[in-house]
């Protein structure tokens, strides 16, 4: 009896308990599971106008995004495709919560007989011309219309790329009809037309004195930190900057080796016997090639070099290799060998220019031309002549320009390439718009071509040597503490060219790649996620790649801090000084402009500057300068202004004369002028106010 005693005399607690537990259950999913109060925002990737959006449907907007874009594009998607689908995928968010709501608000709606007209109608949108390959004035009406009365027939990837094209008219035309509502409520008073007209019509001449700021010399004026705090502090407008992240990182490249090559190029030889007597070529290529492709016919010109060398021995069903190109071994099987009308011819050139479009040099060039054309007569090696003598970047290989067809070449050098039917030198000189060449035939002409298979082998690094420069990296992130170690660590290695070492500053949160790693996603989240300042990271695998980094700056979203734009502003701080130093020595000066200009020294500069008016703001010798240039014209007639810092030094100036146009009766030209002007910046200013009211903030970052 004492258990239950106890359970007695705790039934309260007991009573509390289980009601928890109950609760739990039956919310445990609201308040716990992924979804629920206190985890939902671990799943959001940003807020868009108040509206937070979950990773679910920022994939779903991903996955169709992705869709359409292999729909319109008939080809797969590649990590850099998929950087722009993300980025698309967001603006679509954008576009969701911020433009649509706009649309409704206004009340602005697409009917379904602005779709037709847009699409079949009178006015044809650009939009579906340039999905049918038709400019403004080629486009055919028709061409649509029998698409979609015969669209049953059509290909269905046409079909498929034509909803796609549907699916987005909606959105084009509602962004116009924001825009030209937009535009429609731009106006221009007649006041504000008549300042136009006046400043471009009144005219002043002004006298001025001028002292640049490249009179001082940068090195004089001393600019402290706190000097460009200060600067960055008045103008934190111009400053703002989104949250950064700065690394230095150590690149190992995975290359294969000496061994790794031996080993693949025995591994294709193996193919040598089956690729030769086998009767489906296609199929085999197909089932043994690394990079699978039809057999095509092939020119002279158009072999691989390993083939076109040798092309007098080339034989039916006989395959060739293997032979290293680039990163791979090939097998080159010649199918076929037929007759074309295409000729091809290899040669080699010495090409003489002259010195200058002048007889006198073109003769010249002409000259020692000749004098090495008789040289090689008289038994002087061609190649190394080209070597000594050539202009061009076929000197270095003795001349050689390979195989080329007809049209490759200017017409005189072309004609005298492909008039021989032996090889050899030919006897005279040949003149171009280039100069002139000396030209020996090493090919004579041909017309053959060449049915080709090609069996490619990629030569890639083994898993031993993969293994061998991952354990190299894996040392390298053990062994480093801190910046300086990486930095002498790497130092050692690179020397042995084992490593490479990049620097990168603010790298942007969604970023997808850096300098040398183009998709470098996964080291960017660590540098935001996980990373603390100093910290050396694991090993990364990136692009065949292993990479370590250590986090060595951390930007927050705000103002600029002076190192972030440090020589900006330091430019920026420098003129100020520049300017008070100026200015204070001309306030000490007095007298005429040319006895001011004479009391200063040798940097300042005087003169008279006519017809400025203050649509142009430039003073002649000067430069821009609207705060010169205005206030020259609120100044009276022989007055002399205060010292005025500008645009490119600090200048005097005092206006001569100053002639106001007559004012006339019609500004309307100035009116549609202005309006102009303001109506062409509506596209843009209006995209950048609504993502600015919308309050974006993307953190995408953090999951992707």
């Amino acid at each position: 009896m004492g258990v239950f005693n106890k359970i007695n005399q705790r039934s309260g607690l007991v009573v509390g308990a289980i009601t928890i537990g109950l609760l739990l259950f039956l919310l445990g999913n609201e308040f716990f599971g992924p979804n629920s109060i206190i985890f939902r925002n671990k799943n959001n990737v940003g807020k868009i106008n108040g509206t937070s959006i979950n990773y679910e449907e920022y994939q779903n907007m991903v996955a169709r995004q992705e869709a359409e874009y292999q729909i319109q594009s008939d080809k797969g998607v590649t990590e850099n495709d998929r950087t722009y689908i993300q980025q698309q995928s967001w603006n679509k968010l954008i576009y969701k919560y911020i433009y649509q709501e706009e649309f409704n608000d206004l009340g602005l709606v697409v009917t379904e007989d602005e779709k037709f007209d847009m699409v079949q109608g009178n006015f044809v949108h650009s939009y579906i011309k340039n999905a049918f390959g038709g400019q403004q004035q080629a486009f055919d009406k028709a061409v649509v219309v029998n698409f979609l009365q015969n669209f049953d027939k059509v290909d269905p990837s046409f079909q498929r790329k034509w909803y796609v094209i549907e699916s987005q008219l909606e959105e084009v035309r509602l962004r116009e009809k924001l825009n030209n509502l937009l535009k429609k409520s731009e106006y221009v008073t007649k006041a504000e037309a008549k300042k136009l007209y006046h400043a471009q019509s009144d005219k002043a001449s002004v006298d001025y004195v001028f002292v640049p700021f490249t009179s001082i010399a940068d090195s004089t004026v001393e600019v402290s930190d706190s000097d460009l705090e200060s600067y960055i502090s008045k103008h934190k407008d111009e400053y703002k900057v989104e949250a950064g992240r700065s690394l230095v990182y150590a690149v190992f490249e995975v290359a294969p080796t000496a061994k790794d090559s031996a080993v693949i190029k025995k591994e294709i030889q193996k193919l040598l016997v089956d690729f030769k007597q086998t009767d489906n070529d296609t199929m085999f290529i197909e089932n043994n090639s690394n990079t699978a492709a039809l057999p095509i016919y092939q020119t002279a010109a158009q072999l691989p070099p390993a083939l076109s060398d040798r092309l007098s021995s080339l034989q039916k069903d006989s395959v060739y290799g293997p032979y290293a190109d680039g990163g791979n071994y090939s097998l080159y099987k010649i199918i076929k060998v037929e007759s074309d009308t295409n000729y091809s011819v290899r040669a080699s050139h010495i090409l003489f220019r002259a010195e200058a479009q002048t007889p006198e040099a073109k003769e010249a060039s002409k000259k020692k031309a000749q004098d090495v054309l008789n040289q090689i007569k008289g038994g002087a090696d061609f190649a190394e002549m080209a070597k000594q003598y050539g202009t061009d970047g076929t000197a270095s290989r003795g001349g050689d320009l390979g195989w080329f067809g007809k049209g490759q070449m200017v017409g005189a050098f072309e004609k005298a390439c492909f008039a021989p039917s032996s090889p050899g030198l030919l006897p005279n000189l040949v003149e171009t718009e280039f100069g002139f060449h000396i030209i020996k035939i090493t090919q004579p002409k041909t017309n053959k071509k060449f049915l080709v298979g090609t069996v490619v082998y990629n030569i890639e690094p083994s898993e031993e040597t993969t293994d061998s420069v991952y354990t190299k990296a894996d040392n390298f992130a053990a062994t480093v503490k801190d910046t300086s170690q990486f930095a002498a660590e790497v130092l050692k290695l690179s020397v042995k060219g084992k490593v490479q070492k990049y620097e990168q500053k603010n790298i942007a949160q969604n970023e997808q790649g850096i300098s040398a790693l183009p998709n470098a996603r996964e080291l960017i989240r660590w540098a935001y996620n996980t990373a603390s300042l100093g910290e050396v990271s694991k090993v990364f695998t990136i692009d065949n790649k292993f990479v370590i980094a250590i986090l060595t700056g951390e930007r927050d979203k705000g103002t600029a801090s002076a190192d972030d734009v440090r020589e900006e502003v330091k430019r920026k701080v420098l003129i100020e000084k520049k300017g008070v130093i100026i200015s204070e020595k001309l306030a000490g000066l007095s007298g005429s402009f040319a006895d001011i200009t004479k009391k200063y020294g040798a940097q300042a500069q005087t003169a008279n500057a006519p017809d400025v008016t203050l649509a142009s703001a430039i003073l002649s010798s000067v430069g821009y300068d609207p705060t010169a240039v205005g206030t020259v014209f609120g100044l009276k007639k022989g007055t002399a202004s205060k010292a005025i810092v500008g645009e490119n030094g600090v200048s005097l100036v005092k206006p001569v004369t100053i002639t106001i146009a007559p004012d006339v009766a019609d500004y309307s030209s100035y009116s549609a002028q202005a309006l102009g002007a303001r109506t062409n910046r509506v596209d843009y200013q209006s995209d950048e106010a609504l993502k600015f009211f919308g309050d974006i903030d993307d953190e995408r970052y953090r999951m992707f």
